[in-house]
């Protein structure tokens, strides 16, 4: 009876794996989108104290066909963690590298614009440094940087557009708020 049990099991166990391996193969089901389903689920057999699960084996990227609405604060990245605390963030990119890449899929030469961009926070060379920027990726350029340690109110824009270098009350179109003398090369 015992092998009879442990046969069942492991044919169960069996069949889920090459199920998930056949939709995975190709990196989607071919009726995937007329019938969605949920790759990579978990399944833990059990039957005389003996556990067998496919959280044991490596699996590859799930694929979503739907909206996918998160009630809860989400962590991505190499170092997020079980039980990340999110104390009021909604999102949290977690890792040594953070990029956030806007990859544009409209087709080059058409009518549509196809540049791609990128959120850079902090270089990724050893002593390299702190800051926030704004990549053209396609272009290779950072057009928008801001360091660490910068004053408050560096650059502000009001309401009204006015702009405001070192003060949060711009009074001119263009206000620059210095002790030093002014100097434009």
């Amino acid at each position: 009876m015992k092998f009879k049990k442990l046969t069942f099991l492991l044919i169960i166990l069996l069949s889920n794996l090459y199920l998930n391996a056949q939709i995975n193969s190709n990196g989607r089901d071919q009726n995937a989108l007329q019938n969605p389903v949920i790759i990579d689920k978990l399944i833990v057999l059990k039957a005389n104290n003996i556990s067998i699960s496919n959280q044991d084996y490596p699996t590859k990227d799930q694929l979503i066909y739907d909206d996918l609405i998160v009630t809860g604060g989400i962590s991505v990245g190499y170092d997020a963690i079980d039980g990340e605390d999110f104390n009021f963030k909604t999102i949290t990119l977690k890792e040594n590298n953070v990029r956030l890449y806007f990859d544009d899929t409209s087709v080059d030469g058409g009518t549509f614009p196809n540049n791609d961009w990128q959120i850079v926070v902090n270089s990724n060379v050893s002593g390299g440094e702190n800051y926030f920027a704004i990549e053209d990726y396609t272009a290779g350029v950072m057009p928008i940087k801001f360091m660490a340690g910068a004053p408050a109110n560096s650059l502000y824009v009001a309401s009204d557009g006015d702009v405001g270098l070192n003060t949060s009350a711009p009074g001119l179109e263009f206000h620059i708020k210095d002790n030093d003398s002014l100097e434009l090369d």
